[in-house]
């Protein structure tokens, strides 16, 4: 079986990072279930193509402007470029739907799955963004008429009047380093992601303000909308002896910085965006670590881990204070942390689920 898939993502843009992981790791887990997958993506208009060799070429050069590449480029060059009969299934995570999209699905005539990353995901739309919801909305309701499937992170069994697949959030466990923890006093926690305002660092900075422990800290790294208000929030609270702000980093440096931490902040607030499961893939990242973490909503991987807690769903401030004593009375290794993303976080054991759909169809 020979499939495609598909992300209209940036791969020059760090701010993508966590997502073109993501596509890779899938990749890799297709092709370990004895798919033949090629993934396909852009690079500021270069739209690429990745083989099973992990072999990269140029397909389509075009004149990059954000708006109209991701809005009407990008799907109407690849449909120029991919052969209908090239591939039994496609995979794609949803970009948005849009006229050019609706017809690239039309004309491949196969079975289709389409990832939503994000459901309810209108509200992150903002500013010039929501005048183009009626029109995506129109184009929503068409899907159905060439999708076959929505995976879906969710509990919903059916979305735009297609029949969902429901999974969580997967990764790669053999692509993170075990992290050899923090060994100084106090609470060393680290936060990594692409911000919003949903991810509710700020519940945990008010929560620092109210401590009089200087020694819990917290690295926050990565970019995001919402930084600029952090920033200002340490500012107003003077903890900037305490609080930490990087950029988007990885690899070994990224590491060091995990090295430095005893627990992961996950996505604290994700009922702002009117989403009940959060199934974010940096928990997954920090078991995979070997690091326990903190997060709120419903995430079903972590129900009953006693290395991953659960703060109440709301706006109050968290305690770091409870944060300290829950790390300190905790008696897990960092080897079972990570034993238990390999043995149930794999990107792997989760596609197996639409493999074995495609299979009956």
């Amino acid at each position: 079986m020979k499939i495609a898939l598909i992300y209209r993502v940036d791969y020059d843009d760090p701010k993508t990072l966590g997502v073109q992981n993501k596509q890779m790791d899938q990749q890799s887990a297709f092709i370990e279930l004895g798919l033949e997958c090629d993934a396909y993506y852009h690079r500021k208009g270069k739209i690429i193509k990745r083989d099973i060799d992990n072999k990269e070429s140029v397909i389509a050069t075009l004149t990059y402007k954000r708006n109209r590449f991701n809005l009407k480029d990008f799907f109407s060059e690849l449909a120029n470029q991919i052969v209908v009969s090239s591939y039994n299934k496609f995979y794609i995570r949803y970009p948005i739907a849009t006229g050019s999209f609706l017809k690239f699905l039309k004309q491949q005539k196969t079975f289709t799955v389409i990832e939503v990353p994000t459901y309810p995901f209108k509200a992150e739309w903002v500013g010039l963004q929501r005048l183009y919801l009626p029109v995506a909305n129109y184009f929503q309701s068409q899907l159905k008429k060439y999708c076959q499937h929505l995976v879906h992170f969710g509990e919903e069994k059916e979305l735009f009047g297609i029949p969902t697949i429901n999974i969580a959030n997967g990764i790669n466990p053999e692509k993170y380093p075990l992290s050899i923890g923090s060994k100084s006093e106090g609470l060393k926690m680290i936060a990594v992601g692409n911000f919003g305002y949903w991810h509710g660092l700020d519940r945990l900075i008010e929560g620092m303000a109210m401590s009089a422990d200087k020694n819990i800290k917290l690295k926050i790294v990565g970019e995001g909308s919402i930084i600029p208000d952090w920033k200002e929030l340490v500012s107003k609270h003077k903890l900037d002896k305490q609080v930490e702000f990087y950029p988007f980093t990885n690899g070994e440096e990224l590491d060091q910085l995990f090295n430095q931490a005893d627990i992961g902040i996950g996505t604290l607030a994700i009922h702002r965006k009117g989403v009940k499961i959060n199934s974010s893939i940096k928990h997954r990242e920090y078991v995979a670590r070997g690091l326990p973490f903190v997060y709120a909503g419903e995430d079903k991987d972590f129900v009953d881990c006693d290395f991953a807690l659960r703060v109440e769903e709301s706006e109050e401030i968290i305690s770091v204070d409870k944060l300290m004593q829950w790390r300190e009375t905790l008696r897990v290794s960092v080897n079972r942390i990570s034993e238990y993303a390999n043995n149930k976080l794999s990107w792997t054991s989760k596609l197996s689920t639409v493999v074995e759909k495609w299979k009956m169809v």
